[in-house]
């Protein structure tokens, strides 16, 4: 069931843990598939705003934010959840210093080594 939207969610996070940008928004855009008139289904365009919130895309992550809150129903909290994140991106949280790069990726200050 390589298709199904749990193994598709797994693989959208191990791709994330190995900074596979391609694989996570490759298995986002299957996710989004999975929508139609009959079956409204948000999340595979909250993994697409995700993932571009992680890549800093913030243009491309309002875009996928906005197809996700127009497909969701008002008992679908989580959905409008993913836009908190776009006052704290990490562009806008570094020049706060909330938020520095290790190497590819993102880290909170919070996790900086110390020394």
């Amino acid at each position: 069931m390589p298709g199904h939207a749990y193994v598709l969610g797994l693989k959208v996070d191990l791709a994330i843990e190995r900074n596979d940008w391609e694989t996570a928004m490759d298995a986002c855009q299957q996710l989004a598939a999975l929508h139609s008139p009959t079956t409204r289904y948000p999340d595979g365009y909250t993994c697409l705003a995700s993932v571009a919130l992680f890549q800093e895309d913030e243009e491309q992550a309002a875009e996928h934010q906005a197809q996700a809150e127009e497909i969701a129903w008002k008992d679908r909290l989580d959905v409008s959840l993913c836009a908190c994140g776009f006052s704290t991106t990490p562009k806008s949280a570094r020049k706060a210093g909330l938020w520095h790069r290790s190497g590819s990726t993102p880290v909170p200050t919070a996790s900086r080594p110390h020394g």
